[in-house]
This record gives structure tokens, C-alpha cells and sequence, in this order.
């Protein structure tokens, strides 16, 4: 899958100004010795907010890097409700052909079109706007969503969403002082 990514193991990742495009594929915990079933991952990573928020930058990103992350199954559907049917396929050596063609096709189908379509920090903000579920909750996201803010110049915004973060206080506190700093 060239399409401008890097491949490290299971995950992808492209580089596009300030975003990295990520796509993992992830394996389930319980396959067989003749089965192993697998999904398929993507998301988005700002660097910036990453090294803000931990102090650091991965060489290498994967999905829970990323601001969000969304399922092929998902996107296949359309539906990024939150409310798709987790997809999952079973490879085995009678199968793996036929799931490597149809994730191919779902990754130029689906998948670079909806990266590509992601080329601003304002269609970003749309789209983390639309998503719901457990992953909005969670201080990754919402520290993301503050810093999001942040870029875009609606500093009440952030501030409103970092005093909402109670967890992660030494993440909430880098990236207060860093907002302090840059305002």
C-alpha cells in the first residue's frame, strides 16, 4: 500500500503538512493456530499536539496516536456514528487472499479518500464535532479537541475544554502552560 505511506509492522503512516495519516491493522487477542482475525484501524495524528501534550514524538505513530481513530468497518459503512458494526475478518491460508484484495479496496476506497478529505484544522474541528462514543470522552481526545481549539484561535474554547479534563492533570497542566505561553 505505497499511497505516500511508510510501513512499520502492522501500521502505516503519511506525512501531509501539519497531519500524519495513521492506518494500523490490528489483530484480536483470541485466534486459533489456523485463524487469526483482524480489523483495520485510521486516524489522524497532529505531531505539534503530541509532543504538547507528552513531551515527546514517536518516530513511528499508530492509531491511539492519533486524535481519533475510526474503523474500516465504519467507514465501509459510512457511518461514523458511532454506531457501525465493529468489523472484523478471519484470515486463514484458505482466506488471506481474498481479505488482503477487499481491505485494498476499502484503503483507496474509503480510507485515503476520507484522510484526503481532512486538509485543514477546520475540517478537522468539524469532524472530531460529528464523532461520539467512548474515545470523545477520554482525556487524549479532549486535550487533542483543546489544543484544536487552540490552532484555530477560539481560546475560550480550549480553556473551557481543559478546566472539563479530570485526568491526566500533568498532560492538562503542559498543555495549559503551553496555551499561557502562546497566546
Amino acid at each position: 500500500m505505497p499511497l505516500g505511506f511508510k510501513r512499520k509492522n502492522l501500521a502505516w503512516n503519511r506525512r501531509r503538512g501539519e497531519f500524519v495519516d495513521i492506518i494500523t491493522l490490528q489483530k484480536a487477542k483470541y485466534s486459533t493456530p489456523t485463524e487469526q482475525s483482524i480489523t483495520g484501524n485510521v486516524a489522524i495524528c497532529v505531531p505539534e499536539f503530541r509532543e504538547i501534550i507528552f513531551g515527546e514524538i514517536p518516530a513511528f505513530l499508530i492509531e491511539a496516536d492519533g486524535m481519533f481513530t475510526v474503523r474500516f468497518g465504519a467507514l465501509a459503512a459510512n457511518d461514523l456514528s458511532g454506531r457501525a458494526l465493529d468489523r472484523w475478518w478471519n484470515v486463514s491460508d484458505e482466506t488471506a487472499d481474498a481479505v488482503a484484495s477487499e481491505l485494498a479496496d476499502i484503503v483507496k476506497e474509503k480510507v485515503v479518500p476520507f484522510l484526503n478529505s481532512y486538509t485543514d484544522f477546520a475540517e478537522l474541528e468539524r469532524l472530531l464535532n460529528t464523532l461520539t462514543g467512548w474515545q470523545t470522552k477520554t482525556p487524549y481526545f479532549q486535550l487533542n479537541k483543546a489544543m484544536l481549539y487552540w490552532k484555530l484561535g477560539n481560546h475560550s474554547k480550549c480553556d473551557e475544554i481543559l478546566s472539563s479534563v479530570n485526568k491526566w492533570p500533568e498532560q492538562v497542566e503542559r498543555v495549559r502552560e503551553w496555551v499561557k505561553k502562546h497566546k
